[in-house]
């Protein structure tokens, strides 16, 4: 019933989730954050809205979520990327156990460069439908004056004004 219920508001609550996400692109603009492209014809969900910080701060990223996370803003680091999951990376799946190691494939970081890459870059901004006008204005205040303080630190690009 529960399900039920939550799909008679589920139009609402995506139209929520991307005027917050339309919003904070644009309020976080100038901050060298790349967001994913969201093709026309397509929608988003907006779960959480992704962005990758700058190349230049992926060391830095899980220092960057605990910042904003410390400034009251739900913000998380992505996914491991399954070749950091040791199970995985070990070939352990069902899947493998029967294939000669020679016909086994390689999982190690170097077999997925570009999911390495953007995995150790991802952050997902908390974007709820319970949200309100208020909260979206901390989250975007919160993120930019965490992101300032990396850009200017590392002596990097970017508007932070």
């Amino acid at each position: 019933m529960l399900g039920l219920h939550q799909l008679t508001r589920l139009d609402e609550e995506l139209s929520t989730r991307a005027r917050w996400a339309a919003r904070l692109r644009e309020e976080l603009a100038g901050l060298e954050l790349t967001f994913p492209v969201v093709h026309d014809g397509s929608a988003h969900a907006y779960f959480k809205l992704n962005t990758l910080v700058p190349t230049g701060l992926a060391s830095w990223r899980d220092e960057i979520v605990k910042a904003i996370r410390a400034e009251g803003v739900g913000c998380d680091p992505s996914h491991p990327c399954l070749t950091d999951i040791g199970w995985f990376r070990e070939q352990r799946p069902s899947l493998f156990t029967r294939l000669p190691d020679e016909h086994r494939p390689d999982y190690g970081a170097e077999a997925v460069p570009v999911a390495s890459d953007v995995l150790a870059r991802q952050i997902c901004i908390e974007l709820g439908p319970g949200l309100g006008e208020d909260d979206i204005a901390a989250t975007s205040a919160a993120v930019r004056k965490v992101m300032a303080h990396y850009l200017r630190a590392h002596d990097l690009k970017g508007r932070v004004s």
